[in-house]
């Protein structure tokens, strides 16, 4: 074998060892423990880079190959999983199909959900307790714990649960699921201008209370500030709200409020009652406690729903207006 030939032969093998050392772990390389955690929903591109960053496998493409020759790729968990460090594919494959040390769990809480929505959407979702949930959120005691309570002691949780995606680990209590929840409103409010409060001569309960009729009457976002200029007219002028979402709050909810249903004896029904109702009637979105605390500068009292497929309103200074455009309204929709 010519010298020639020897040195091209040493080359390719440098070379293979190389791209050998790429994909596959190699015996003399050190081992050690990594936390890997996959999301729920996450995608096999996502899962695939997790594991290469922390260095579990060599190559993300090898990685997912293995997953769909193997047929897997349906039975990957979410969770916490202890792997190491430079391991095989298919001993990777393995840890992932067996049970991981700690599951988690999305619970998606939209806007607007009361604490009776959220507490089933607990039971359909996550392994939590429904029950035990509810209970907490109407009895709670630990206000002393967050600053948004200072003076502040609703009857329930209702209108403090921020809606969110949370990630909820199998381990957690739901005490620990309501405090994550608290503090997520916390955080979300602190990026506000809470001075206004005080221009406007209210308190975080309050606030807390229009938001959540605000979240619950506005359909589109950008009638938000008119709805709160109506809340905040209608009280500076002794008016009651006669708000339909009230009383939707009240019975659960209805495709279609009755005359009588508009009489139903409850301190939250504001066609009886004038002021705002003793609590919040959902949960509310940053939007609508933004629009609680900067209304539209405008002299509307009324409004109607004039356009029931996209969610708009007419809305209306005087109540011959608002005749006119809930007559107008009716006409159009009935074509």
């Amino acid at each position: 074998m010519s010298k020639r030939l020897r040195i091209v032969l040493i080359l390719i093998l440098f070379i293979f060892i190389l791209f050998f050392a790429s994909l596959f772990p190699l015996p003399f390389e050190k081992n050690k423990k990594v936390d890997v955690v996959i999301l729920p929903g996450e995608s096999l591109d996502e899962i695939a880079n997790e594991l290469v960053g922390k260095g579990v496998v060599k190559n993300g493409w090898l990685f997912k190959f293995w997953v769909y020759y193997q047929g897997v790729d349906r039975r990957i968990r979410a969770g916490e999983y202890v792997l190491q460090t430079n391991m095989w594919y298919t001993d990777v494959l393995k840890k992932l199909e067996a049970k991981p040390k700690k599951r988690y769990f999305h619970l998606i809480i939209p806007e607007g959900f009361n604490l009776n929505q959220i507490a089933r959407r607990i039971g359909e979702d996550t392994p939590f307790s429904p029950e035990r949930f509810l209970y907490l959120a109407n009895n709670f005691k630990d206000f002393d714990k967050y600053w948004f309570f200072e003076g502040n002691r609703p009857p329930s949780l209702e209108g403090y649960i921020f809606p969110k995606t949370y990630l909820l680990k199998e381990d957690m209590t739901e005490k620990e699921m309501i405090k994550l929840m608290l503090e997520q409103f916390g955080k979300e409010i602190s990026s506000l201008n809470l001075s206004k409060l005080k221009e406007r001569g209210i308190t975080v309960s309050e606030w807390v209370i229009i938001a959540s009729l605000i979240e619950k009457e506005a359909k589109v976002s950008e009638e938000r500030p008119l709805v709160a200029a109506v809340i905040y007219n209608r009280l500076q002028r002794d008016m009651p709200l006669q708000m339909c979402s009230t009383v939707q709050y009240v019975l659960g909810w209805k495709e279609k409020l009755t005359e009588k249903d508009l009489k139903i004896n409850s301190p939250y029904n504001t066609y009886l009652h004038k002021g705002l109702p003793p609590g919040p009637i959902c949960n509310p979105g940053l939007d609508s406690l933004k629009a609680a605390l900067e209304p539209a500068n405008v002299d509307y009292l009324y409004y109607v729903l004039t356009n029931s497929e996209k969610g708009t309103h007419t809305f209306t200074s005087s109540y011959e207006e608002f005749l006119k455009a809930k007559k107008k309204a009716k006409q159009e929709n009935s074509n």
